[in-house]
């Protein structure tokens, strides 16, 4: 079994990439570079990021995959 990750803006941005990475099956066919886009949406993020700079990388990167399926709206949560 897998160590849960740390909560983190970088670690939970490389989860997400990760999961698409292995689960997405259509980065071929639509001629998408994910290794690149994961590069440039990274790039910005640090470990002091915010969440707000956290959630604008997460929504370009899935932005990017011109999917509606794999689009989610990304929101903080409430107290």
């Amino acid at each position: 079994m897998r160590d849960d990750p740390k909560n983190d803006p970088l670690t939970n941005y490389n989860e997400l990439w990760q999961r698409l990475n292995d689960r997405y099956a259509y980065f071929q066919e639509k001629n998408i570079n994910w290794d690149s886009l994961g590069t440039i949406y990274r790039a910005p993020l640090s470990s002091a990021s915010s969440d707000e700079e956290l959630f604008s990388a997460m929504d370009s990167l899935l932005f990017a995959l011109r999917d509606g399926s794999s689009r989610k709206k990304l929101s903080r949560s409430r107290p």
